[in-house]
């Protein structure tokens, strides 16, 4: 695993797995002396959101293995729906299209796109990526959970990296807009 982004972040921080080793020194600006130096040994290279392979098409190098790329969602819509709501900017369709298809032309190297719906892969191949899959995930119901009615307490998992994230905008939101709402809903 090379965390490209993740230079400042403790080794620790990172999940650890029997076959697996994280590299956490290496900046998006030196992925190409890493991959030139090092891609032979690998099998297949997976790579995960925009940033990333932007670093990784930047690289010019011919990799001769796979390449997925793991696509998550289209970055772009998350940035031009702050923009608008913040009233930072509002963008006409042939902007927002443009914009799109820079976000998704960085999968270009890549032989397999993968996406978590299939609104985000049809964005994919509305640009003429043919090899595009949908990855989701199933949670099993469990029957010893206890009824609704019984249960306190929120959790929410997602990573709050900044202010700027979506995630950190969200919670703000919840908390100022839902959970009041929710609080006194359960008064009643």
């Amino acid at each position: 695993i090379v965390a490209v982004h993740e230079v400042a972040r403790p080794p620790l921080s990172l999940p650890r797995a029997p076959h697996f080793t994280c590299i956490t020194s290496i900046p998006p600006t030196r992925l190409s002396q890493f991959v030139e130096k090092f891609g032979c040994r690998f099998s297949t290279i997976l790579v995960s959101r925009p940033p990333n392979m932007e670093a990784l098409s930047k690289t010019n190098l011919p990799l001769n293995v796979p390449i997925i790329y793991d696509a998550e969602s289209v970055f772009a819509f998350r940035e031009i729906t702050k923009r608008t709501l913040s009233h930072q900017i509002q963008y006409s369709k042939e902007e927002i299209k443009q914009i799109v298809e820079t976000e998704v032309f960085l999968a270009r190297k890549a032989d397999i796109v993968l996406a978590v719906s299939e609104q985000e892969a049809e964005r994919f191949r509305a640009t003429g990526f043919q090899a595009v899959e949908v990855v989701g995930h199933g949670v099993a119901v469990q029957d010893n959970v206890p009824p609704p009615e019984t249960r306190k307490g929120l959790l929410t998992v997602s990573p709050i990296i900044s202010g700027e994230s979506p995630n950190f905008d969200g919670g703000q939101w919840f908390i100022r807009e839902v959970h009041s709402n929710i609080q006194s809903l359960n008064s009643v």
